[in-house]
Order: structure tokens, then C-alpha cells, then sequence
């Protein structure tokens, strides 16, 4: 109660040693001087949208390999009535490749041998854990902002270090707001949401495998539809009562912190208007990671300077494995202009 932690903090306040600072004062909150030892962790929405996403194991980078192309085309033919009939049309199976170029995230992190021993919260564990978290903020951001091009998209990702550069991801891939399957929605409904799901064509068919990635923004306001907001028109799980909405038309939606809300109105930042943020309708099937070796996260104590150094990296790549064939569809649809 009140009473044990007046009594903790007078004995932690009374010892030089345990409220000694530290080199620097990035990690002063973990010495116990505060009201509690306890760490008290970042709320972070859980990352989804990396994970909506197959995974394939490659042997070396670059590697390729064959993908899926357009369908074979079956024809209708006749009996052959004499040894100089027609000839079956030959249709070959399309093919293209697939060529996977791993890049590598990593990230590292320098803490002293005084924080080590001083702080009551155990160190190696939290950087580890946090280190850990700032990779898959990485495949997050990376596989929803990625464009590898020398100018981005977006106009304030400049440093060539900068995780959005990876790999071209789900914004780039939908064309932007001249994509096939592009809709505004500054009238945010249902109806213009199927539009998006229309224009896909048949990477829009089978909705166990759309999948909704929207902001937190845009996801507060799609409780607002007319559609699921009240009891008469979508019952018990109408978002009056349940305050969520997991579903539109039987397909899911992830909200993930990586969809930014500081957009213009063509969907991409450019540091004048940034009043709008968007949503996609992506077909995961159409999209697989590739993993040359397993994460790594390795330690060492430098001796030199009393430091210990933990570095966490991994080797990967995003592709596209399924790719439209025509104009009239797409894998990944987006809904842009939407007010944040």
C-alpha cells in the first residue's frame, strides 16, 4: 500500500548508491529515484500488417525464382474427322521471374557498466526486447511506405538510411492515387469502399483474402458507416454497442500506426498539406517476404570503454509474387483523401 512504497522510496532517496545518476540522461528513468521500478512500457499498437504476409526461405541474395503468370487458355476444338485436321492450339504456361535482393535492418545500442549494475529494472532484457520491437517497426513501416526509388514519394523521407527505403511497399504498388484500384474517399462510405474492391477485378473476389490496413484515424471513422454503426442495420456487433468493427463485408481490417495521417490529398506527404490519411485493400496472397538467415541479435562487452554493445539485424526482402495482368485489376486497392 501507501505506506510500504513511503517507506521504499525513503530507503531508495537514502541511498547514495541505488540514486546514483547515470553518463547520460537518456537512461535516467531507470535508476530509482521515480515513483516505481517498475518499466513503464511505450503503448504500442500490435504490429499485424508484416504479418499478413507469407514468409520464404532463401538460400542466398540475390536469388530468383519462377512465379506465376496469366492462366493457361483452354480452347474449344472439334472432332478430327482426317490426318490433316486443325492442330489443338498450344498454350504454354506463363511464367516470370521473382528476384529477391535481401537488404539488412539492423540496430544498435551502447549502455554503460554503471547502468548495467545501478538500475533496479534488468537491463540486457529490456534492450533486447526493445531492440527486437524496432525491427518490426521496421518490416512495418517498410512493407507499407517502402518506395526504393532515389526520390520517395513521400517528401520527407531523404536519409539513405531510412528503413522506408528498403523495398517498393503497398502504397508504391497500388499506384498511388492513379492506381487501378484508387478511390477517393472524401466521402468515406461502404459504397465507395466496394468501389475499391470492384476495381481490383479478381484479386478482389475472394474476401477471406482482402485485408483492410487502415490508420487509427481512419479506422475511428469507419465506426461512424451508416452501415455498422447502429442495431437496426448491423445488430448486436453494430459499433454503437461493441466500439469496434472487425469486419466489412466479411473481409478483416488491421489499423496499424504505419499508415500515416499527415497526407495531402493525393495520398502522399509533401510537407504543405497533411490533413488526410488513406486505407488499403491489399490480397496478401499476392505478396510474400523473403528471408535470407534467421534474425540475429548478438552481444559484446567492450572492455576499453566499460560499454556493452547489442546489435540486432536481419536480412530480408518484400515482393510482389502475383502481379496484374490487365488494367482492370490490382492487388492492392487505395483509398486516399480521407480526413484525418
Amino acid at each position: 500500500g501507501l505506506d510500504t512504497f513511503n517507506l521504499l522510496n525513503a530507503e531508495i532517496r537514502g541511498n547514495s548508491e541505488l540514486s546514483k545518476a547515470l553518463d547520460t540522461s537518456d537512461t535516467s528513468s531507470f535508476i530509482p529515484t521515480q515513483f516505481s521500478a517498475r518499466l513503464l512500457d511505450d503503448v504500442r499498437l500490435q504490429l499485424k500488417v508484416a504479418a499478413l504476409f507469407g514468409r520464404l526461405s532463401l538460400p542466398r541474395s540475390p536469388f530468383t525464382n519462377p512465379a506465376r503468370g496469366t492462366r493457361i487458355t483452354a480452347y474449344l476444338v472439334g472432332e478430327s474427322t482426317s490426318n490433316s485436321s486443325t492442330k489443338i492450339p498450344t498454350s504454354d504456361p506463363p511464367s516470370r521471374n521473382v528476384t529477391w535482393t535481401a537488404i539488412k535492418f539492423a540496430v544498435r545500442n551502447v549502455f554503460s557498466d554503471e547502468l548495467a549494475e545501478d538500475s533496479i529494472v534488468p537491463i540486457m532484457p529490456w534492450v533486447r526486447s526493445e531492440l527486437v520491437q524496432g525491427m518490426a517497426d521496421a518490416e512495418e513501416d517498410s512493407c507499407i511506405n517502402g518506395d526504393d526509388q532515389t526520390t520517395h514519394q513521400h517528401s520527407d523521407v531523404t536519409a539513405a538510411t531510412d528503413r522506408r527505403k528498403a523495398f517498393d511497399g503497398l502504397l508504391l504498388h497500388s499506384g498511388g492515387s492513379s492506381g487501378a484500384a484508387a478511390v477517393s474517399l472524401a466521402t468515406y462510405s461502404i459504397a465507395n469502399m466496394r468501389s475499391i474492391r470492384k476495381a481490383m477485378g479478381r484479386f478482389g473476389v475472394t474476401s477471406s483474402k482482402l485485408a483492410y490496413i487502415m490508420s487509427m484515424s481512419s479506422y475511428i471513422t469507419a465506426l461512424s458507416l451508416d452501415e455498422v454503426e447502429t442495431v437496426d442495420k448491423f445488430g448486436p456487433m453494430a459499433t454503437i454497442l461493441a466500439g469496434e468493427l472487425a469486419k466489412v463485408d466479411g473481409t478483416g481490417i488491421v489499423v496499424s500506426e504505419f499508415v500515416r495521417n499527415d497526407l495531402n490529398a493525393s495520398g502522399v506527404y509533401d510537407g504543405a498539406t497533411t490533413t488526410k490519411t488513406e486505407i488499403f485493400l491489399v490480397h496478401t496472397p499476392s505478396f510474400l517476404w523473403g528471408d535470407v538467415g534467421a534474425a540475429k541479435s548478438e552481444t559484446a562487452r567492450d572492455i576499453e570503454t566499460g560499454q556493452t554493445v547489442v546489435v540486432t539485424s536481419r536480412r530480408t526482402d518484400f515482393q510482389q509474387i502475383h502481379s496484374p495482368a490487365s488494367s482492370g485489376e490490382e492487388t492492392v486497392g487505395l483509398g486516399y483523401n480521407i480526413a484525418s
